[in-house]
């Protein structure tokens, strides 16, 4: 008995998380300059994340990229802005697919 309990609440938890993936619509991946540590790409990862359509962001110094994930429309420019703001030039934006 103990086992239907534990199939029923896992059973749920799928859903969710897929109703989650279903409204991401897709990536872009950035080629930044001027990150030079870990504080800096962490900087420009927290601003990213902070705007409304970014599901999720993340920021590499060392290869000096970064990528969004969008659960909607975001212009190429908002992220340019993004970027700019954090004290970084935008070399250029491509979606992944």
């Amino acid at each position: 008995m103990p086992g239907d309990t534990g199939g029923r609440h896992t059973a749920g938890a799928p859903t969710t998380h897929k109703n989650q993936e279903d409204c991401i619509l897709m990536k872009k991946m950035m080629k930044v300059e001027g990150m030079h540590c870990a504080g800096c790409s962490g900087r420009l990862k927290r601003l990213l994340e902070a705007l409304p359509a970014v599901e999720s962001a993340a920021a590499d110094h060392a290869a000096g990229t970064a990528e969004v994930t969008l659960r909607g429309d975001l212009p190429d420019d908002t992220l340019k802005t993004t970027v700019e703001k954090a004290g970084f030039t935008l070399v250029r934006v491509e979606s992944v697919e």
